[in-house]
């Protein structure tokens, strides 16, 4: 069957048409065209009034500037949208809620009091309350006032808004502050100091040496720099029986680390004054560490009260002399000291019974220190042998 029609104007075949006034070009009619599928030989017709499958479906070419040509926004031509019925659901759902809402709003309306005592959780948002009590705040991250009163904060002087603090009466603060108002109410307060690690060395400056009449001698130097602490133990004792007005000891420093011309005195005292009572020892030897010691007569100094007088030993190797504290005796037998012997002594050592033994603290600033010995003191007094020792602090 030829696919075209010949159509003989004025007379044949009938063709359809729609008769009808157009709004610009007037009365007139246009030919009626049936859409069907374009393929050859196809008398499938191209869609219904109504939605329907895709394969009968018109197809239209979108716009060359959507990027999707199956879509137009969400819809896909040929196919029910897809999100109806949810949208749907979610519109009624949301009209329920509206409606439950409505009737609360209008209950708490007409019920003003109905939520008193009933707001226990408040997660979001600001609650007023106008007067009644809070029970329970789990967390106050911003309060400004108490009482109507505003809080003071950091330093300052003690005004309305601030607060009171109590200390419970089992707190240990409860009994270290009744101490520490004890103290600033008395005259005295106990001072705990604390413990340092420190070291103390005890350094031989100048060992037993003897000085003549009318002479000054000095002692080794000691450098006191870089300790926190110096102390010098000089000791001293007449190794005679000649009368004697005193010799002078003078502690010199100086703040200067080397050179003669700033030495200056520090401190000075006259010792050794008296006429010093010889006796030999007795004992065969007198053993280190012996407490008695035995001699023919105690006379003198050895037993005229008060006891605790320094005694001297002067032994045959100088260095090997010591000075012992005399707390007893019996007479014309023996004395008791307080401590042994340091060293062992040969019988007939002699002992003499004027000594002195003196501590003296320098300054922390001081950098050496000496002992001038000045035994022109009296110029026809005794001789003598004397000793210096340091001990020196650091931490």
């Amino acid at each position: 069957m030829a696919d075209n029609v010949e159509i003989t104007a004025g007379a044949g075949t009938t063709v359809h048409a729609d008769e009808y006034t157009h709004g610009t070009l007037g009365s007139g009619k246009s030919q009626l065209v049936k859409l069907v599928d374009g393929t050859l030989n196809s008398d499938t017709a191209v869609g219904v009034p109504d939605v329907g499958a895709k394969a009968n479906a018109l197809r239209v070419c979108p716009a060359n500037d959507i990027t999707d040509g199956t879509y137009i926004a969400d819809i896909k031509f040929g196919e029910a949208e897809p999100n109806s019925a949810a949208i749907l659901a979610d519109t009624t759902a949301i009209l329920a809620d509206t409606a439950a809402m409505d009737t609360n709003i209008a209950t708490m309306v007409a019920d003003t009091t109905s939520i008193d005592g009933k707001i226990t959780a408040c997660n979001t948002g600001a609650v007023v309350l106008s007067s009644g009590t809070v029970t329970t705040v789990s967390t106050v991250t911003n309060l400004s006032q108490l009482g109507g009163t505003a809080i003071s904060m950091n330093e300052g002087t003690v005004d309305a808004g601030t607060q009171r603090v109590s200390l419970a009466t089992d707190d240990d603060g409860v009994a270290h502050l009744a101490t520490i108002a004890g103290a600033i109410s008395g005259t005295e307060a106990q001072v705990d100091l604390v413990s340092t690690n420190r070291a103390n060395a005890v350094e031989a400056v100048t060992d037993w040496t003897a000085v003549a009449q009318n002479t000054v001698v000095e002692s080794g130097t000691i450098d006191c720099s870089g300790h926190d602490a110096t102390s010098l133990n000089i000791q001293a004792f007449l190794d005679s029986t000649t009368a004697h007005t005193g010799t002078k000891f003078q502690i010199q420093v100086s703040y200067n680390t080397s050179g003669d011309e700033d030495w200056s005195d520090y401190r000075e005292f006259v010792a050794l004054i008296g006429t010093a009572n010889s006796e030999a020892i007795t004992n065969d030897p007198l053993t280190a560490a012996s407490t008695t010691i035995t001699m023919a007569d105690t006379g003198g100094n050895y037993e005229t009260p008060p006891m605790g007088r320094w005694l001297a030993i002067e032994d045959g190797t100088l260095a090997n002399s010591e000075l012992v504290l005399n707390t007893g005796y019996t007479a014309d037998t023996s004395i008791t000291i307080l401590d042994g012997t340091t060293n062992e002594h040969a019988q007939t050592t002699p002992m003499y019974d004027i000594a002195m033994s003196k501590t003296i603290i320098l300054d922390s600033t001081v950098n050496r220190a000496r002992v001038v010995v000045n035994n022109t003191y009296d110029v026809d007094g005794s001789t003598l042998n004397y000793k210096v020792r340091a001990t020196k602090l650091t931490r």
